[in-house]
């Protein structure tokens, strides 16, 4: 990866602080950041410079036959007004289209195109690469374990929020 990852390494600073001292928060935060950095500096070089980081909201969303952007909101856990305004720009660029919903003469389903199909196959082989650099870094082991902790802690979050909202 580029030189982005250094800004994560553990240093002391001259102030004194420490990069130990970041919360759990901060540090998933942190690490969000320098892989979503990385991986849209690679779009960019893949012939992908117009995919911004919202986009991700829509892809990874979106079903095979088309969603409502209701649907997708709630699924990305954004406002269906953000989901609009990203679904607005990736359809200006041709990475999807609006058509009607077969079902529901009101709705309109989003519907990637063949450049947003396209598009797509870049960014999994892209975060393919990506995956395949993290293993070789940490070992299998230790980045399925990840896996497995991120979910039992979104699993949690999850819970808390169902509580707070009965």
């Amino acid at each position: 990866m580029t030189d982005t990852t250094t800004n994560a390494q553990s240093t002391t600073q001259a102030d004194g602080w420490e990069a130990e001292q970041r919360s759990l928060s901060g540090l998933l935060t942190l690490t969000q950041r320098v892989v979503n950095g990385e991986f849209h500096r690679r779009m960019d070089a893949a012939g992908y410079p117009d995919i911004r980081p919202g986009a991700g909201k829509v892809f990874e969303h979106i079903g095979s036959e088309g969603s409502t952007i209701a649907t997708m909101a709630l699924r990305a856990g954004v406002t269906s007004q953000a989901m609009v305004q990203i679904v607005d720009y990736l359809e200006r660029r041709n990475y999807v289209r609006r058509v009607a919903d077969p079902h529901d003469r009101r709705a309109k389903l989003i519907q990637i195109t063949e450049r947003g199909q396209s598009m797509r196959g870049t960014a999994a082989r892209i975060l393919q690469e990506m995956e395949t650099e993290f293993s070789t870094a940490i070992g299998d082991a230790r980045l399925h374990e990840l896996r497995l902790v991120l979910q039992e802690m979104l699993n949690v979050v999850a819970a808390h929020e169902a509580l707070d909202r009965q």
